[in-house]
């Protein structure tokens, strides 16, 4: 009864689903659901009708009769996913396989989980592999293992999965979905208008189709797109809720809030349950109400109202000197307006980005929305990304969104390069170490560096690898080919034929030459020896085996070591050290492993004896000068420690380890000079250091220095503007170099972050006021600072100072 109700529903024949499945809530009603087998029937109609807290209801009361049943926590797990809710469907498809570890559609949505909670594809991948391998039949495994490659536009290999799941059953729908969006994404709309044509012969009615386009569509950075596609939905069946909720969020996307706001009530008033509804409704009835917004020119600002003060100083001057530069670059005009939205706190970011409270990155571009952490706690360099986000503007409307990632991030981080040195990455040892072992990502995978990352360090390195080949072609070609590159993609062209149509070259030579061109980049470090730590993680499983197979190769052995000691398994990696020098007392690795364990268990004689058989052997490097350089600190002999960390930066000058170590050990010995010179050093290879600018700005402004001053204190205010102090230096350095406009900015900054005593401020605005031959101004500031400090005698020399 339950597969014919739900057959009814997937022939859009509603009324005699709804009969069907009314049969088992009649059951419950009179008493009669008295098994765990039919408790979770009613929870399946239930679920069917929409009637989502009964069906859970049902669901806990089945698995409340019958502990040892799995399918009541599978079937309460698949509602969550549903709504959104992957943190308890998570607890569900956990308990059900703890009950049942073989259970096919248990591991299908256990693998969702994985896909939507973290977009870990590896995790999702096993269990899709444990489902088939209980039943290779299995539709629902096969649509989640097509999902995962439309996810990286991996069309081809999708359309493969896909005809084998239809080759099963022709007419299962979400398939069919997932065949239109393939088509769609391929920008086949022959073909995807000949899907949903044939998927609505099957149910007339099935609006989860163009939904299923528009998921896809945001995955691939067609924001716009969605807005047709949820409209599309909304016309099959105009009660769909999905639809109402995707259509608010693209709205929003393109700045639309009042329209967005009309579309999430609609979906949250429909569907209470839904998670990312709910959040969204929440952001935009409640959070943002704490939030101003201001439209100075082309562009729409949203600063929490907390903020608005500083940020409204700082963010727009930044902005419109991008937006200018940007229009001439690519000769492109997008368009307009466009929203610069700042959140005061990541739950309200992440909520206002995707619907959901838990995302890493600090920016967010939707081709003409712009979301982004606030910098109020000054972790990381919010110029850096603005810049980076509003490149994307350009990039995305240009190529009408279908640039790949990879490019557009590319190249996003590449004009932050251009615009300002210290903003490059310093991941050279990374890349370095994946070109010598070969895994360095294909230019045509290159956007899996992304998606499949297992870290968030692996997601920096693509980031960083994706810069490095722009910086190489526009070296190679020029910077027009890539404007030219954008505009055919816009032209529906695809990857290898922009390449080959452009450049006049493919993928796979634009690939080698790179290749050749950072392998010239980064020989210099070719003679250090260093640790590769994620290839220690990330091949795991390969290493035990060769150490295993091997037994006799001491290197072999203690790469096993190394392995386990990057597995956190101290006593595996210790017995394998041991065992790695028995057979060989010269072997590099086996010494390098027996360094660090004893550095980590603070045996440092021990562990000298290492580093200094090492050194012996003509074994050196960038890691193991700065373990040496750590290693003397701990034994107090900063003499030594100084010496290694100065050798550390012949090997790699960007490591940013020795600069900060020696800039402290210079400060204790008060040697200013010295430390000043690694510090200088220090902030333009860490972008977001921002004790270190600060110090270097308080440095140069005690030394007289005013320009050097200027240059650290605007590093400083794009890490951390809200500190009063750094406002207050500023303010004296535009007063010293007669910039009243810096001067007017800074004191009005330095008032507005909350000081202790307002009394500079308020001077140092009347003297910037009397500058600029502005006297109503100069003496409100005056009466202010009369009120605050009176009989100041700096009063009375800024007032002789009035114009009469």
């Amino acid at each position: 009864m339950v597969l014919l109700g739900r057959l009814y529903y997937t022939l859009g024949r509603k009324n005699e689903g709804d009969r069907t499945m009314n049969a088992f809530v009649q059951l419950y009603n009179k008493g009669k659901a008295d098994t765990a087998e039919r408790l979770t029937y009613v929870g399946i109609a239930m679920f069917s009708q929409e009637a989502y807290e009964d069906a859970n209801q049902a669901f806990t009361e089945a698995s409340a009769m019958d502990a040892t049943s799995v399918e009541p926590y599978v079937e309460s797990g698949f509602l969550y996913l549903e709504k959104y809710n992957q943190r308890d469907a998570d607890v569900m498809f956990s308990k059900a396989l703890e009950l049942d570890p073989n259970h096919p559609l248990a591991h299908v949505g256990m693998a969702r989980v994985f896909l939507d909670s973290d977009s870990d594809f590896e995790s999702a991948d096993k269990h899709i592999q444990a489902a088939l391998a209980v039943n290779p039949n299995l539709v629902e495994a096969m649509a989640v293992k097509a999902d995962m490659f439309l996810a990286d536009e991996a069309i081809d290999d999708a359309q493969v999965v896909i005809e084998q799941a239809l080759a099963i059953n022709p007419k299962e729908l979400h398939v069919l979905a997932l065949k239109a969006s393939a088509f769609y994404l391929a920008d086949d709309e022959k073909s995807q208008k000949a899907t949903v044509k044939e998927l609505l012969k099957i149910n007339k009615n099935y609006a989860e189709v163009y939904c299923t386009m528009a998921h896809y569509g945001e995955i691939a950075h067609r924001y716009r797109d969605g807005i047709t596609l949820y409209e599309k939905a909304l016309e099959l069946d105009k009660n769909y809720w999905r639809a109402f909720v995707g259509l608010g969020i693209a709205y929003t996307r393109i700045g639309d809030d009042e329209k967005g706001f009309e579309y999430l009530q609609k979906g949250y008033d429909a569907d209470p349950y839904n998670v990312r509804a709910f959040n969204m409704v929440e952001l935009y009835d409640r959070t943002l109400k704490q939030y101003d917004l201001l439209q100075p020119s082309d562009i729409r600002y949203r600063f929490h109202k907390d903020e608005l003060g500083v940020l409204e100083l700082y963010m727009p001057p930044l902005i419109d000197g991008a937006l200018s530069l940007y229009e001439r670059k690519y000769k492109f005009k997008p368009i307009k307006p466009i929203s610069v939205e700042i959140f005061a706190d990541l739950e309200s970011f992440s909520v206002r980005s995707v619907g959901l409270p838990a995302i890493n990155p600090q920016g967010i571009c939707f081709g003409q929305v712009i979301t982004a952490r606030s910098p109020n706690e000054g972790n990381f360099n919010w110029a850096q990304v603005l810049w980076h986000e509003l490149a994307h503007v350009f990039h995305l409307q240009m190529s009408d969104n279908r640039v790949p990632r990879w490019f557009t991030e590319g190249l996003a981080e590449f004009e932050t390069v251009v615009a300002r040195k210290e903003w490059r990455r310093e991941l050279e040892i990374e890349m370095w170490l994946a070109l010598k072992r070969g895994t360095m990502l294909e230019l045509k995978d290159l956007n899996y560096g992304f998606t499949h990352a297992k870290s968030l360090g692996q997601v920096v390195v693509a980031y960083y690898q994706s810069s490095l080949v722009i910086e190489y072609m526009e070296a190679t070609y020029g910077f027009d080919k890539l404007v030219d590159m954008l505009k055919a993609w816009g032209e529906r062209k695809k990857e290898p034929e922009v390449f080959q149509e452009v450049l006049g070259v493919s993928m796979d030579e634009v690939d080698a030459g790179f290749k050749e061109w950072l392998g010239k980049r980064m020989s210099y470090l070719d003679g250090s020896f260093e640790l590769d730590i994620d290839g220690y993680v990330t091949n795991y499983a390969a290493l035990m085996q060769d150490g295993v197979d091997h037994p006799d190769d001491s290197e072999a052995v203690a790469e096993a070591g190394l392995a386990e000691l990057f597995a956190f398994r101290l006593e595996e990696a210790r017995a394998l050290k041991d065992k790695a020098i028995a057979l060989n007392p010269d072997s590099p690795r086996g010494n390098h492993l027996g360094g660090i364990i004893a550095l980590r268990e603070s045996a440092f004689e021990d562990a000298l004896k290492y580093y200094d058989k090492l050194i012996s052997l003509g074994i050196d490097g960038y890691t193991i000068r700065c373990e040496l350089g750590f290693l003397h600190l701990k034994m107090g002999r900063s003499d030594k420690a100084i010496e290694h960390y100065d050798k550390a930066k012949t090997f790699y000058p960007n490591g940013e380890e020795p600069y900060r170590e020696l800039s402290k050990l210079y400060l204790q010995s008060g040697e200013k000079r010295k430390a000043r010179a690694e510090l200088e050093k220090l902030v333009q290879i860490n972008q977001n250091d921002y004790p270190s600018a600060l110090t270097l700005a308080n440095m140069a402004w005690e030394a007289g220095e005013t320009n050097d001053a200027r240059r650290y204190g605007e590093i400083a205010l794009d890490i951390y503007p809200f500190e009063a102090t750094l406002h207050q230096l500023m303010g004296q350095v535009g007063v010293k170099q007669e910039d009243w406009l810096l001067a007017e900015r800074e004191y009005l900054a330095f008032l507005v972050t909350s000081p202790t005593d307002p009394f500079e401020g308020y001077l140092g605005l009347a003297e910037v006021y009397v500058k600029m031959g502005q006297k109503q101004n100069a003496l409100d500031y005056i009466e202010r600072a009369k009120a605050t400090r009176p009989g100041d005698a700096r009063i009375s020399a800024i007032e002789a100072k009035l114009p009469k």
